[in-house]
Formats: C-alpha cells, sequence, structure tokens
C-alpha cells in the first residue's frame, strides 16, 4: 500500500536535515548553486569560463585561480541561464532577455554593444567554428519579429542576417555546421494557445541566413510522454546534413538525429534531464549526460549509448576539448563544480569546487566588476566556507600535488603555455554543452527542501518542469515556455 502522502512529507523533511548541514544555504537570488556550461577561449588555453545560477566564474592561469562575476554586472535575471561564448579576441558574449551583452577580454566589464541588440531578448550566440572572430546572436522578443544577426570584429559590431522572421514565430538555438559555414540551423516555434500545443520548427538555411527552409517539427504528446521545446545540440564536425537534437519533455527527454538536414529526426536515447552533450573533434565519439542518470558515451557517432559508472552522477554540462570531458557536477554529490576526465570520463579529476573561488577579476577600482561585484563576494564567499577554510579561495592544506587547492586545469597546454591553441575549443557553435534555454536551475535549498523535492517527485509526471517567464522587451510582451538549460 502506498504510503500516505502525509507521511512521505515528514519522512522527506527528516531525512533532509543532515544533507542541510552539509550544504549551503540558497543563494540570495533562491537557487541552488550549480555550473551549467563550460566555455573555452579559442586561442588561449588559460583562459576558462563556466557559467552558474549566480554569474559567470572564469580562470585566466588554466585553472589554478578562479574569479567571480555577479549577476548585476551582468544584467542576470534571476532565474536565467544565458548562453554565453569566448570569441577570438577573448571577448564574452552573454545572451540575455535584457539584451546582448559583450564583456572585456579581462572580464572587467560588460556592455551592450548594439541598440537593437540591446533593446531585444537575445534567446542564443554561436561562434563559427571556421572563424572565431564571427558570431551569429538570436533573437526572440515576444510580439515583435525576430532574426539572426552576424558579427565579424569579434562581436564589436552587429548586422541582421536576411529578412526578418514572422512576430509569432519565438526562437530558441542557432548553430553554424563547422565543415560548411553558410550552413545555418535554427529551431523555433510557435507558443502554445488555449487550443493548439506549441508547433516547433527547424529552419536551414545553405546560404549564410539569406533564404531558410523550414521543416515542421512533431512533438510526442502521446501516452506518459509530452514534448516540450526542441534545441539543436549540434551538427557533426564532417557533415552539414547530420544534426543532433534535444527535445525536452515531460517525464523523460529525448536525444535525436538528422541525417538529412533537419528534415527528419530519429530518437537514439532518451532519459529524463538530459543536461550534457559534447562530440569530439572527429564526431565519432559522443557524450550525453543526465542530472540524474548520470553520463553516457557513444562510439558510433551517437548511434547507440551506454552508460559510464563511476566518473559522475549528476552531469549539468559537457564539453569536450581535444581528448579532455569537462563536466558540470554537483559540489556536493560529485565533488566538483567543474571536473576532467583523460580516460573517457571513467574517473574525474576537480577543476573547481564553489568554495575555491577566490574574488573578482582583477579590474581597475573604477570599473564595473570590481565595484558591483566586490562588496558582494565576502557574502557569497561565506556561504560556501562559512568555517573559513580557505584563504583567498585556496585549501589552508591542499594535500601537497595539487597547486593551489585545485588541479592545474591547463593540462599540457599549462598556464605557461602563453596564447597556444586551445584543442576542441573551437569544434563547433556546441563544442562546449549546456548553452541555450533559460531554466529554473535547481530546489531552494532550506529546512523544506526535502517536502519540496518530494512534491516536485509526485508532480513531474503530471507536468512540465516549465515555469513561465516574459519573452517581451519589457513592455508587455508575449510569454512563453522557459525550459531548464540545454546541451
Amino acid at each position: 500500500m502506498p504510503r500516505p502522502f502525509a507521511a512521505s512529507l515528514a519522512l522527506a523533511f527528516s531525512l533532509a536535515l543532515p544533507v542541510l548541514d552539509a550544504a549551503p544555504r540558497a543563494l540570495a537570488n533562491g537557487r541552488f548553486p550549480q555550473s551549467s556550461q563550460i566555455v573555452f577561449h579559442p586561442r588561449d588555453a588559460r583562459v576558462i569560463s563556466a557559467r552558474t545560477t549566480f554569474g559567470l566564474v572564469v580562470t585566466h592561469d588554466g585553472g589554478a585561480t578562479w574569479s567571480w562575476v555577479c549577476e548585476e554586472a551582468l544584467e542576470f535575471r534571476r532565474t536565467e541561464d544565458p548562453p554565453i561564448a569566448r570569441m577570438g579576441d577573448g571577448s564574452t558574449l552573454v545572451s540575455l532577455f535584457a539584451g546582448l551583452h559583450r564583456g572585456t577580454p579581462d572580464d572587467c566589464s560588460f556592455t551592450k554593444p548594439d541598440a537593437t541588440l540591446g533593446a531585444a531578448v537575445v534567446i542564443d550566440n554561436c561562434v563559427d567554428p571556421s572563424n572565431v572572430d564571427r558570431a551569429y546572436a538570436l533573437t526572440s522578443s515576444g510580439g515583435r519579429e525576430n532574426q539572426p544577426w552576424r558579427s565579424d570584429d569579434d562581436g564589436a559590431t552587429w548586422t541582421p542576417v536576411g529578412a526578418p522572421f514572422e512576430a509569432s514565430i519565438l526562437f530558441e538555438t542557432i548553430e553554424v555546421a563547422p565543415s560548411a559555414p553558410s550552413r545555418l540551423y535554427l529551431t523555433g516555434a510557435v507558443p502554445p494557445t488555449s487550443t493548439a500545443p506549441r508547433a516547433p520548427f527547424v529552419f536551414r538555411s545553405s546560404d549564410g541566413g539569406l533564404t531558410w527552409e523550414r521543416f515542421a517539427f512533431a512533438l510526442e504528446l502521446t501516452g506518459v510522454q509530452r514534448d516540450k521545446n526542441i534545441f539543436i545540440s549540434a551538427v557533426d564536425p564532417v557533415d552539414p546534413d547530420r544534426v543532433y537534437l534535444r527535445v525536452s519533455g515531460d517525464p523523460d527527454d529525448r536525444l535525436l538525429v538528422s541525417d538529412d538536414g533537419g528534415a527528419t529526426f530519429r530518437e537514439v536515447l532518451r532519459m529524463p534531464l538530459l543536461r550534457g552533450f559534447a562530440r569530439s573533434d572527429d564526431g565519432a565519439t559522443v557524450y550525453a549526460g543526465s542530472d540524474v542518470r548520470g553520463l553516457h558515451r557513444s562510439t558510433d557517432r551517437g548511434e547507440t549509448f551506454a552508460p559510464v559508472s563511476g566518473g559522475i552522477e549528476r552531469v549539468n554540462c559537457l564539453a569536450l576539448r581535444g581528448d579532455e570531458l569537462w563536466a558540470c557536477g554537483n559540489d556536493y554529490v560529485d565533488g566538483f563544480t567543474l571536473g576532467r576526465s583523460r580516460d573517457r570520463g571513467a574517473t574525474f579529476e576537480p577543476v573547481l569546487r564553489f568554495k575555491f573561488i577566490a574574488g573578482v577579476p582583477e579590474c581597475a577600482p573604477d570599473s564595473p566588476v570590481t565595484a558591483l561585484c566586490g562588496p558582494r563576494f565576502p557574502a557569497l564567499r561565506a556561504m560556501f566556507d562559512p568555517g573559513g577554510a580557505v584563504d583567498a579561495g585556496v585549501p589552508a592544506d591542499a594535500g601537497g600535488g595539487a597547486d593551489a587547492g585545485v588541479i592545474d586545469a591547463g593540462g599540457a597546454a599549462s598556464r605557461d603555455a602563453g596564447r597556444a591553441a586551445a584543442v576542441g575549443a573551437a569544434g563547433g557553435c556546441c563544442s562546449v554543452a549546456g548553452r541555450g534555454a533559460r531554466g529554473p536551475g535547481g530546489l531552494v535549498v532550506t529546512a523544506a527542501a526535502g517536502v519540496l523535492a518530494l512534491v516536485r517527485l509526485r508532480t513531474r509526471r503530471r507536468r512540465s518542469l516549465v515555469v513561465f517567464g516574459p519573452r517581451g522587451d519589457g513592455s508587455g510582451g508575449a510569454l512563453a515556455p522557459r525550459t531548464p538549460p540545454r546541451p
């Protein structure tokens, strides 16, 4: 006989208390601290960025030290997970509901490079793997015409690509084929109404975005499975017609593959909370990761997958750099926030834990990041390390070989390697995982966390993991689903 719901709540509450003693309290924005995207500098192996639920963390020395860029300096909304990218000159692109922002290579200032893109919702961005000084941005404002934009100067200036799409379509993702720079892909949808479900599409251009072919995508809405949104995860590095697509749904997410340029898709993997995706430079090896079912690997270009046990339990993003597999783990379950594997995911070595964040980037005293983030850092540090065991983000006893308390994340391209090429960092717009749609980012860690978790488990099969938020320009635009971060 099933346990009565009230008794289950009480049990969950009691079991949660010991865990809550070990984990930090929720952040001021009410979100559980989590990383969900890793980005490598395409020309400097020492520079790595990670998106978190409380801003960005960055390193300029291969992982020896990490700094924090707060939400206020970036204009994050409290519940969005904006896609980020590093350009060839080191500038950072951040696609926000508040418009496209561009950060300086030293991560000291983030501004809007274009007035039009600064006024629109920018849902995604993408660096061209064949030219890392070129990037695309995709707008998705409710009630307005939207379209891709392109920059050929590291995000300093932008021009619209082709004619705008009709205002009824809201977009999610944009990708460039690594082997054919004129081949672009978009995903978008007509939002649901009281009488019709969401109607998603895949868009394909073979002339750099001047013209587009539109392919309707059929959602699975029968039985227990209910699909919601679709996101391009990657384009094969050698075949521009081979496309990987993730479908967010309830109770499972699905990974699909197309061999005809997005016209049709077939399912290759299904599991709940699919959060990570990465492929090798030749496309032969593909990784996928779940926040509840860990890491899976394919050695036949994504046709079949098998679980990889032991290395990580809670995958929230994946990225490949050469033979190194990087992952966003759960700091309190996996023992790392960012980890790196040199044995195809069998084991991971910690690269970063949140309590080792040393401070804010070294900037001028009057820089926006110093002024906005500097006063907030002591509270962040106290939350992650309430006992004061770290000194400037470094443990008092790092254990000998671990310099500065973390693994030297530079690998073969160490902190002294200068501007050595970051192998694999430019392997496509999806060479790093976790970009795209905005998400709730996890449960609030409070005394009632066990209760909330149980309620969530009971309701997961009845409704999607979708929360609603404005997609307009701040003037009463249309509402559309905001989904968890995509691979």
